[in-house]
């Protein structure tokens, strides 16, 4: 067996197939593209899934990559010597070219004769009736005895999703046992016991799927049309191998991880399997956190942003539990000196990806105390000396609490965990969390109505011309197909061709009218919107304004050429607008969503901090920049692999076929591939104005712009609104900044000297005894004297004022509080009407049990409300306006009654 570091085999892997005329790609990103069964990238096949249906045509029969994918379903057992979330996934694969033969025979030699493994340690799995797959492993000189047949749990590959590619499949074994004592497995019933699938000294490192059936929404397989391979060897897996290791996290790929947990918690691998475990749970999330990241996942509370949140938090968690302070994005800096040579966006995106981490980590901190009060509230709460299944999955879920946690601070509670019920609880959860990851594969009924038509798709005509004739092939009126529509009727068009753009990329869909030829047709049809709902298809929502359409009618299509137009200077913005971006901001922004609309643009973008005022402007100039040069649209059809190697960036979620359009501008300085509608130059975009920016999400921040006639607009209004301005003030317009700073001083001042009149009057109408009934007509008072327990009188100014804000009010109970030296003060007024009361306690009364806090809440809640305060000064307010004397008449039972030494 040779030995290889990880860059190693992968190398060695992509040149093999290189060299045996295989396309060789990059990584798709995690984020899977145009596949919404999908939440991430699960394996190497699925950027490839349109390929295997031949909804697309690939760029090359024959393909090889290393794909990073990722797996949330064992999550919970990382830490131990195999789980990963994250991992590299080589593959070759083919579409509709070589099949089993060739397969069988490049995996075992690329086994033998470039890895290097012996021959006696290799076994070999394939499905149960696949007796061609046995037959091509016996012509290799494989003993038979070395092969095993498996049913569907380990011999049949579904499709990564509800729907998609899938077949039987061989396997390729690795023993890790002593050959010495390895059983004889040419005895029937140690085969039953004893073998890969069967204990755990095998290690299955390479599995060779023959995908030749095709499974619907309906879990219905049928044939493909060509028969393909999907394969996937796992470079962790074989790196373990090859190095002759015990774990993952022994290999040298993940040693400079591992050594950098060492060095933060200061305890050593390997040394208690416990440390060991969470050292490798930190090293391993860390990681995986750091790739999510250089893919534009953001940590939220739903989807994938939930998948990563779920990730940093676990991985903090067991940080702590090692004594770790230090910042977790330490280890992203780790991960993209060993990694980024391979995955470039590591680097590039490095500094995005430690904001990220440590504002989760801050996030989470403040979380984490909160999980720790509620597992204390949940241990008060115990029965029969243990805290509920239901309870601890709450506190994992939720707050990120690992149920060893739990369990342990439990323990030292005198309390058990139902560890049954926690499990119950946990598969409910997981299986919702599946559901969740399949969260829409599409409407079944309705492709299916559109697939009866046979129609692969509509040719589009739209980015040379605005009107063509065509033809009717296709009604659709509630969901049902129709041979004619009338007047009135709503009803979805299928045409032959049509210049109408569907909504995709961000872009909305064309308006426009189908009409019968000449000049006075006898069909109009509005189209209000077009999509393609199902591949592409075009589908036209329109109504019927005139006449009867049939289908096979011949109709005129024309699309609204002014929308187009203004939708086509929002798309050429859009992509300006992104490049700005990226060179103002950093590469870390990635698209995460547009809407190209006639009136406006929106675009999301994935940045951490809001823009400031410069960035922003910085922007902007720089996309008036190219348009004031007026650069050229460059249109340019490629094929999606040499788009990619050149530099085009692909974050519109579509999935791409072999041939590509791509969109140059100023290249390098924007490069994309995109489908959309946009001007032939820069300069017919017109002047660009940002309208706002503002956050949607934590570090996904959202612009809105203008662009064209809306621009124009949009500075009208603001010059308007600034003449308009200053003519109210009777200044220049250049001035209007200075005048209104003087305004809002002398506003300012104006302010405190109406404070200080409000609160002498405030202070002259609380100037009486108490007793009376005060000097302002909207002051009415409630005093009172009691007795204290020891003989002490105790006296009680309680009062209604006007008041126009609490600081008045707070201020006014100072004054009265100062003037009576010992006793109780209540002020209550109705301010911005809401019912306010202030209630303070000399400090020489306190201990006869009166506290402030206390009285406050007790008469906020005769007015539907609440408050509260220290034992000497409160606030508190109700609902109820119409209560507040009321409650002020009740003061002096409170009183009474925390002088009885009711906790008042």
């Amino acid at each position: 067996m040779r030995f290889l570091t990880a860059d190693e085999a992968r190398e060695a892997f992509l040149k093999y197939f290189q060299e045996r005329d295989h396309l060789r790609l990059p990584s798709a990103s995690l984020i899977p593209s145009g596949d919404p069964t999908l939440l991430l990238t699960t394996a190497g096949m699925v950027p490839f899934k349109p390929y295997f249906s031949r909804e697309l045509e690939p760029p090359h029969p024959r393909i090889t990559t290393v794909q990073k994918s990722f797996r949330t379903t064992d999550i919970e057992e990382v830490g131990d010597a195999t789980h990963l979330t994250m991992f590299e996934m080589l593959g070759n694969f083919s579409f509709g070219d070589y099949f089993k033969k060739e397969t069988i025979a490049w995996g075992h030699d690329i086994s033998l004769n470039v890895f290097g493994l012996e021959p006696e340690r290799l076994f070999f799995t394939v499905y149960t009736d696949d007796d061609e797959a046995e037959q091509l492993w016996l012509d290799r000189g494989v003993e038979r005895n070395r092969i095993y047949r498996f049913g569907d749990e380990d011999n049949w590959w579904g499709p990564a999703g509800d729907q998609g590619a899938c077949g039987p499949s061989s396997e390729l074994h690795y023993y890790t046992g002593d050959l010495d004592a390895m059983p004889d497995y040419s005895d029937p019933e140690i085969r039953k016991v004893w073998g890969p699938n069967l204990t755990d000294d095998f290690v299955e490192y390479y599995n060779l799927v023959f995908t030749q059936f095709n499974r619907d929404l309906e879990g219905n397989d049928t044939l493909l049309p060509f028969k393909n391979i999907d394969t996937g060897l796992g470079l962790e897996r074989i790196a373990v191998i090859l190095q002759g290791v015990g774990s993952i996290y022994e290999a040298d790929h993940f040693q400079p991880l591992v050594r950098h947990v060492e060095s933060m918690c200061g305890k050593k691998w390997g040394e208690d399997p416990k440390v060991t475990a969470a050292i490798n749970i930190v090293a391993e999330h860390a990681r995986s956190a750091t790739f999510l990241i250089g893919d534009g996942v953001i940590p939220g509370n739903n989807g994938r942003g939930y998948v990563l949140r779920r990730v940093i938090r676990r991985g903090m968690i067991f940080g702590r539990e090692l004594g770790i302070e230090g910042p977790v994005s330490e280890l992203a800096q780790i991960v993209a000196e060993v990694m980024g040579h391979t995955y470039p966006e590591l680097r590039s995106n490095g500094n995005f990806i430690e904001q990220v981490l440590d504002k989760e980590e801050a996030s989470f901190s403040r979380t984490l105390e909160q999980g720790t009060q509620r597992l204390h509230v949940v241990m008060a709460k115990g029965t029969d000396e243990q805290v509920s299944g239901a309870d601890a999955a709450q506190l994992y879920d939720t707050y990120g609490f690992p149920v060893e946690m739990t369990q342990e601070l439990a323990s030292e509670n005198g309390l058990n965990v139902d560890m049954e019920g926690y499990e119950q609880e946990m598969e409910q959860r997981r299986e919702k969390a599946r559901s969740a990851g399949t969260a829409f594969a599409g409407d079944s009924e309705g492709r299916k109505i559109y697939e009866s038509l046979d129609i692969e798709e509509t040719v589009f005509l739209g980015y040379n011309t605005l009107l063509a004739d065509s033809t009717v092939v296709g009604l659709i009126k509630d969901g049902k197909l129709i041979d004619s529509a009338s007047e009135g009727d709503e009803v979805e068009i299928i045409l032959e061709e049509t210049p109408f753009y569907a909504a995709r990329g961000g872009q909305v869909g064309d308006t426009g009218v189908l009409h019968s030829p000449g000049q006075d047709p006898a069909v109009q049809v509005n189209v209000n919107d077009t999509r393609a709902p199902f591949g592409h298809i075009n589908v036209h929502f329109s109504k019927v304004a005139k006449g009867t359409v049939k289908t096979g009618d011949a109709l005129t299509a024309e699309v609204n050429g002014d929308r187009r137009e203004k939708i086509r200077r929002n798309h050429t913005a859009t992509h300006l607008v992104h490049a700005a971006l990226r060179e103002v901001l950093g590469t870390h922004v990635r698209q995460s969503g547009s809407v190209v609309a006639p009136d406006h643009l929106r675009f999301d973008f994935t940045h951490m901090a809001p823009m400031t005022a410069e960035e922003i402007r910085a922007v902007q100039d720089r996309v008036n920049e190219k348009i004031r040069t007026n650069r050229p649209v460059e249109v340019h059809w490629t094929t999606y692999g040499k788009a990619v190697e050149g530099g085009a960036l692909a974050f519109f979620g579509d999935t791409y076929e072999n041939d590509v359009r791509t969109i140059r501008i100023d290249p390098p300085w924007s490069y994309e591939l995109c489908g959309g509608t946009h001007m032939e130059s820069t300069g017919g975009t017109g002047v660009f104005i940002i309208t706002s920016e503002a956050g949607i999400g934590s570090g996904v921040r959202r612009i809105f712009a203008v662009t064209g006639v809306g621009a124009e607009e949009a500075i009208y209004d603001q010059f308007g609104m600034v003449d308009q301005v200053s003519q109210l003030l009777k200044v220049p317009a250049d001035e209007l900044g200075q005048r209104t700073q003087s305004l809002m001083d002398d506003l300012a001042a104006s302010r405190r000297e109406l404070q200080k009149l409000e609160e002498q009057v405030l202070r002259a109408s609380v100037a009486g005894s108490s007793g009376t009934s005060g000097n302002g007509a909207d002051q009415k008072a409630f005093d009172f004297s009691l007795d204290a327990p020891d003989g002490t009188s105790i006296t009680a100014e309680v009062k209604s004022v006007s008041a126009s804000n609490v600081d008045s009010l707070r201020r006014t109970a100072d004054h009265i509080r100062d003037r009576i030296k010992s006793g109780v003060v209540v002020l209550g007024s109705v301010i911005d009407e809401r019912p306010m009361i202030i209630v303070m306690v000399t400090k020489d009364l306190t201990g006869s049990g009166l506290h402030a806090g206390n009285i406050a809440k007790e008469i906020a809640g005769k007015m539907g409300g609440g408050g509260g305060g220290s034992p000497v000064v409160a606030q508190a307010g109700g609902k109820e306006p119409g209560q507040l004397e009321a409650a002020l008449a009740s003061a002096k039972g409170v009183v009474e009654a925390g002088l009885a030494g009711d906790k008042v």
